[in-house]
């Protein structure tokens, strides 16, 4: 087993934010309710994320007992402010329909706003002046760290994505530090060069298929928008083309399906994508269906379809993770977490459009992709 307490810390206040926030979709928090809200997606996370960040810092030379309590303690403050400057800003948007008036705890949102900014200045401060060699180096990015980033976190923990992204970013680093652990993998059989060529073959055209299948939905939908202007049926085009573009993942995945079974051998995989093609096709059916991305259930299928590619992520890359025992089981959950967090935000968020990026690079150069999946096979 590898102990690596800031993966499991880093992981849990991602797994638990983004829980927070599924379920602030589904039952939206008004009114006290964005007290409880606000603690298990601001509070308990950003103190988490604090833990991991100095339990990778205990290991440094130097570093003192006292100076982890004392971070801790101000850990504890700092998360309650951040917590209360949320729930005094979210507060704002409650205007009482009849007069206008907003609730009282609104109007020390920028009161609490600073003491978060001072408290989290302080904690970088005593994060930074121990991670790094003492100096005049030491001292001026220290100053400088803690009187930018004091302000610019407390300002940016008020909106919906910040506090997932510094839990990513935390477990990344947690990961890349954490001790590799050799693993014996099954060597694949040798690759003809024919066979190879094949995949890569097949890679293009799937590439192709895809951008193709994009700019044809996209030019349909928009055209008919166009023609539809100043009808029901100017959104609803839109609509169509953006659930169509969806099923743009499913040649993508079995682009990189091939790819990774002409030099891996594991054939195993492609009962993976076709079980995430599945589920990717039928949930573009049902927002078809609806027809309503920026719906409730728009918002709960963009999510199943980006929970559908982040486990094909997570399966994908599981063998090439460096971990075993406690850590293993920690990781690959979250991989599939931040593959699936990636696919809404990057690609769910943009209506598809973006798949045309991954199309086009596959379309054009798959030897590249391959590249980087297996670079003893080119």
């Amino acid at each position: 087993m590898v102990r690596n307490p800031a993966i499991g810390l880093s992981g849990f206040a991602l797994v638990l934010s983004v829980a927070w926030l599924v379920l602030g979709i589904a039952v939206p928090f008004t009114g006290g309710g964005r007290f409880a809200f606000a603690v298990g997606y601001i509070a308990v996370p950003v103190l988490l994320v604090l833990a991991a960040i100095v339990s990778m810092l205990r290991e440094r030379e130097g570093w003192r007992p006292a100076r982890t309590r004392l971070i801790l303690v101000l850990g504890v403050i700092m998360s309650t402010a951040i917590w209360a400057s949320f729930v005094a800003f979210s507060s704002g948007f409650d205007e009482d329909p009849v007069d206008g008036s907003v609730p009282a705890i609104a109007e020390l949102s920028l009161p609490l706003a600073g003491i978060s900014a001072v408290l989290i200045a302080v904690v970088i401060a005593l994060i930074m002046s121990a991670a790094l060699p003492r100096g005049t180096r030491q001292v001026v990015l220290t100053v400088l760290t803690a009187v930018i980033g004091g302000p610019v976190l407390a300002v940016l923990l008020l909106t919906p994505s910040a506090a997932i992204g510094l839990e990513v970013g935390t477990f990344a680093i947690a990961v890349s530090r954490a001790p590799r652990v050799p693993r014996t993998v099954r060597t694949p059989a040798p690759v003809s060069a024919v066979d190879l060529g094949v995949a890569v073959v097949l890679a293009r055209a799937l590439g192709v298929f895809a951008a193709a299948f994009l700019a044809i939905t996209w030019t349909i939908g928009f055209a008919n928008s166009i023609a539809l202007t100043g009808t029901e049926g100017q959104t609803s085009s839109i609509g169509a083309a953006v659930a169509a573009a969806h099923l743009a993942a499913v040649p993508l995945l079995a682009a990189l399906t091939a790819l990774i079974v002409i030099t891996t051998g594991r054939r195993t995989l492609w009962l993976a994508t076709g079980l995430v093609s599945v589920a990717v096709v039928a949930s573009s059916a049902v927002l078809i269906a609806f027809n309503d991305p920026a719906s409730d259930v728009g918002v709960t299928v963009f999510a199943a379809i980006s929970a559908s590619v982040g486990v094909w992520i997570a399966i994908a890359a599981a063998p090439r993770l460096p971990f075993v025992g406690v850590t293993r089981v920690v990781v690959v959950p979250v991989v599939a977490l931040i593959g699936a967090i990636a696919y809404f935000w990057l690609v769910g968020m943009w209506g598809a459009g973006t798949l045309i990026v991954p199309a086009l690079v596959l379309a054009i150069r798959p030897r590249l992709v391959l590249r980087r999946l297996a670079p003893q096979a080119v």
